[in-house]
């Protein structure tokens, strides 16, 4: 929770799986509380084997509470490990074993949790939305837990475009684990998230104080996907080398086992490499024209091919390969209208998209229309022409 001394805690997670001098049985919660701290220290593949031993000694004993918590351990392990679909699987099979109406009042804001991203990311953001207005007990919100429900909740905001209400949640998030003790950012990046709604909100202050907070704090941890994590934050507010700090989050996340943030990076990144070729496009058209006024012939684009010469015998400007263009409207599409179009283009359908993007489906629609209003374009086979141009994209 400290968020330090990484190897100390691998070691005491571990010390709970070693046999009893005394010959008595192992418990069940220090070895989950020891799973937690494993996956939170990048050592998911560890957790994992232990989980599926908890699970088969909880099987063979029937004990159905210990069935549902190391089958929920496990979904928030799938969900980091960007497996939405294993994280349903799982939590399913946990409510068969103990229906919601059993659950002890300090469990349930975690369930909630759970259920509500692995519903959004799977593409049910209308089972999302029932699950984060349902009233949690009175006792429940008077617990650590609560935070994982209030991320959940700023989550769900976030993928409804809602920055505002989204930021207030990440905030109510924070406040609620540092109450406890909680520093550590590889339990809950709220810090980006907050920053990343800051931005949208346009209080860049804020958003650059939380980013790099984050950074500091996840380099203190020391496990990849906390930083990486925490890189990306930064990397999506701060307006210099923006393209580097996305290349530092790649180039971090990809030795990490948080696949949904390292495949977000990329796109990001794609994003960014793509505005800054068409800053250098737009630089190099001021200059030609300059050069033009001034006298001087203008030659081909940097980028862009010189056309070859037209056959013998047919007239100039017939016959020969036109230049590949960018897109006029390119340049106007948001960042996220970048990520959705590149997505698109590549051939993702809707539902995946909003996998990918932890949206909704509604959202990547909206986002679509806008590209193709933008682009003045009629669908995803025009979008996948102008993406993969004749020189390949």
């Amino acid at each position: 929770m400290a968020g330090v001394h990484l190897e100390a805690s691998r070691r005491l997670a571990r010390a709970a799986f070693a046999p009893d001098p005394g010959g008595r049985p192992p418990l069940v919660t220090p070895r989950l509380f020891a799973c937690r701290a494993l996956f939170l220290t990048d050592d998911g593949d560890e957790a994992e084997a232990h989980l599926a031993t908890l699970l088969n000694e909880a099987h063979r004993q029937r004990a159905a509470i210990a069935i549902a918590h190391v089958l929920a351990v496990r979904a928030d392990l799938h969900l980091r490990h960007g497996r939405p679909d294993a994280a349903a699987r799982d939590l399913a099979a946990a409510e068969a074993e103990l229906p919601p109406a059993r659950l002890h009042p300090l469990f349930v804001p975690y369930w909630a949790s759970l259920n509500l991203v692995a519903d959004l990311q799977n593409g049910r953001p209308d089972r999302a939305r029932e699950i984060a207005a349902r009233p949690v007990p009175s006792l429940s919100e008077e617990c650590a837990t609560s935070a994982y429900l209030l991320f959940a909740r700023g989550v769900l905001a976030r993928s409804e475009d809602d920055p505002q209400r989204a930021r207030a949640y990440f905030r109510a998030c924070g406040r609620w684990l540092l109450h406890y003790g909680c520093v550590n950012p590889a339990v809950l990046p709220w810090r980006s998230l907050a920053a990343e709604a800051a931005h949208a909100l346009g209080d860049d202050a804020e958003a650059l104080r939380l980013t790099r907070e984050e950074v500091r704090l996840a380099a203190r941890w020391g496990t990849r996907s906390a930083l990486g994590r925490a890189e990306l934050g930064l990397a999506v507010v701060i307006r210099e080398n923006r393209t580097e700090h996305f290349r530092a989050a790649v180039a971090t996340l990809s030795e990490s086992p948080a696949r949904t943030d390292y495949t977000r990076a990329v796109l990001e990144l794609a994003s960014a490499e793509s505005a800054e070729a068409e800053r250098r496009t737009a630089l190099a058209l001021t200059s030609r024209r300059a050069s033009t006024a001034g006298g001087v012939a203008p030659g081909p684009l940097p980028g862009f091919s010189q056309a070859p010469p037209a056959p013998a015998g047919v007239p100039p400007g017939r016959g020969a390969a036109p230049h590949p263009r960018p897109p006029a409207g390119w340049p106007a599409l948001s960042p996220a209208e970048h990520e959705t179009a590149l997505l698109a283009a590549s051939g993702l359908a809707n539902r995946e998209i909003a996998t990918t993007l932890s949206v909704t489906t509604r959202a990547v629609e909206l986002r679509l229309s806008g590209v193709y209003r933008k682009l003045r374009i009629r669908g995803r086979e025009e979008l996948r022409a102008l993406r993969y141009g004749p020189e390949g994209g």
